[in-house]
């Protein structure tokens, strides 16, 4: 829709194209008898921008796709607070809004911005952003200073983690389980069964590139067969990094009644590995040894709950 303004006007005339009345003052063609102004044509539905002014003493901006009559026609508006005495700090705010199945406008999605303080040098600002939750508004995020705040408590990172170069960047959390189990440097047991009604779980939780993985595994039946070597804890969340040929250890409480002549007192997670090394200590001033299968109780028992904290790669 187009306007054709009158090319020569007189002062206060009138012109009322699309049913809104404009009027020249001498200088400009302003609204009369309406506080907004339209660019694009209010009857159709195609896209159009309306501007309102001195409304509550706001003024705003707003952006409609379609008509009022389809439903889920989306709008966009940005209002500006004028200080005064009932608002003695500048307020802007945008608002994305769409209509709900019952033809209702709502406003899911909003942002805040205020002015803090009005003395030149000691100024400060202050934002929300929050949106609408099962009808209740939610502040999720208020920056304020010099510092970030969560209101609604939480913040989800990706399911895959994007991770990122920068030492001080915190790029992921995770909590989750795991299954610990045995295993060992070559061969196979012939039998191994866990007591895992109550005492075969784990569960981890990951910051950045560190993980702490608690865990508790004991045995119902094992039958060596070709099993030999050091023994392992495997199945840990994440392989870990390669920056040392250690980059983990484990704290660990044995049942030494439930072993056969040594029992685990530590553990070591190997450099790209997904398992931990098991080591046994005959005394305080006894250097560890490697634990072997032959350590173990050819039945119930081999008992370890333990705590092990290391690093990935990212």
């Amino acid at each position: 829709m187009s306007f054709n303004f009158p090319n020569s006007p007189t002062l206060n005339q009138i012109y009322s194209p699309g049913g809104i009345s404009y009027q020249w003052n001498g200088t400009v063609w302003r609204t009369v008898g309406s506080d907004f102004l339209y660019i694009g044509d209010p009857a159709s539905t195609t896209a159009k921008l309306m501007v309102e002014h001195g409304v509550k003493d706001a003024s705003a901006i707003e952006m409609v796709s379609n008509d009022n009559s389809d439903y889920y026609s989306p709008r966009m508006s940005f209002t500006r607070q004028v200080r005064s005495t009932a608002h003695p700090f500048q307020l802007s705010e945008i608002d994305a809004w769409a209509k709900n199945d019952a033809g209702n406008w709502i406003n899911p999605i909003y942002m805040l911005m205020q002015t803090l303080g009005t003395t030149p040098g000691s100024e400060g600002g202050e934002m929300w952003i929050g949106v609408l939750n099962n009808g209740v508004y939610s502040d999720l995020l208020d920056l304020f200073g010099t510092y970030v705040s969560l209101p609604s408590g939480s913040l989800l990172f990706p399911t895959t983690q994007k991770p990122s170069t920068a030492a001080t960047a915190f790029d992921d959390y995770e909590e989750g389980l795991w299954t610990p189990t045995f295993g060992v440097a070559s061969g196979a047991f012939t039998t191994l069964t866990y007591d895992s009604a109550a005492n075969q779980w784990g569960s981890y939780v990951k910051l950045g590139r560190f993980v702490m993985a608690v865990f508790r595994i004991r045995t119902t039946a094992v039958t060596l067969g070709t099993a030999s070597g050091q023994l392992r804890i495997n199945g840990l969340p994440y392989t870990s990094g390669t920056i040392y040929s250690f980059p983990g250890t484990m704290n660990m409480q044995a049942y030494s009644a439930t072993w056969v002549t040594a029992h685990p007192t530590g553990g070591l997670v190997a450099a790209s590995a997904s398992y931990m090394l098991l080591y046994s200590k005959a005394g305080i001033t006894s250097d560890s040894a490697a634990l072997t299968a032959a350590n173990m109780t050819l039945g119930a028992g081999n008992d370890i709950i333990g705590t092990i904290v290391y690093q990935t790669t990212t």
